[in-house]
């Protein structure tokens, strides 16, 4: 009986993790920006889910993804909220993808954030004050951000450097990969 109950649990876990992962496929290619979220997450996903898990354990982490996506979505009513969650992403990815890795790689990723930083800082195309107080979209901009500009500023020059400096981190972190993992059988061809 323990059995049957613990083969349907699985199945259950499974057939719904399948389900949110079509659903939030499907939210996700409303815009480019939200399947960058996506490729963030199955980034996240393939570096911190080992290999010997169970179908449980994989569909629980796939349905935990899932749902901070769909929160995520959710906060687009609330900026201050989705600007966060979407800041992160970028950053959980990149640490996902330097766990284990050498203290040089840890210090290239850092001198990436810190010059994109610098770069954001001076070229970016935030709204200035005046203009974010007299913003008055269906949802009140500045009564969101407690009418700080400089909060609302700092969140997006913040959620700006999260996602340039993420792409660039994960481009550069690949390539270093792929060059280590194809190096060898050239090196093994000149001899």
């Amino acid at each position: 009986m323990k059995e049957l109950i613990r083969k349907a649990v699985t199945w259950v876990l499974v057939i719904l993790a399948g389900f949110l992962s079509l659903a939030v496929i499907m939210m996700c290619c409303l815009t480019i920006s939200s399947m960058l979220c996506l490729g963030y997450v199955a980034i996240i996903l393939y570096c911190l889910i080992p290999r010997s898990w169970s179908y449980v354990g994989i569909s629980l982490s796939v349905i935990a993804a899932c749902l901070y996506i769909c929160a995520m979505f959710l906060c687009l009513f609330y900026q201050p909220g989705s600007v966060l969650l979407s800041a992160l992403l970028p950053i959980m990815a990149v640490l996902a993808m330097l766990k284990g890795k050498p203290l040089w790689m840890w210090g290239l990723v850092a001198l990436i954030f810190l010059a994109m930083g610098v770069f954001s800082l001076f070229y970016n195309d935030i709204i200035g004050p005046m203009t974010f107080m007299i913003c008055d979209r269906p949802i009140d901009v500045p009564a969101q951000w407690g009418h700080c500009y400089r909060l609302f500023w700092s969140a997006l020059l913040f959620n700006i450097v999260a996602y340039r400096a993420g792409i660039l981190s994960i481009l550069v972190l690949s390539g270093i990969s792929l060059y280590k993992r194809y190096r060898k059988p050239c090196e093994d061809l000149e001899v």
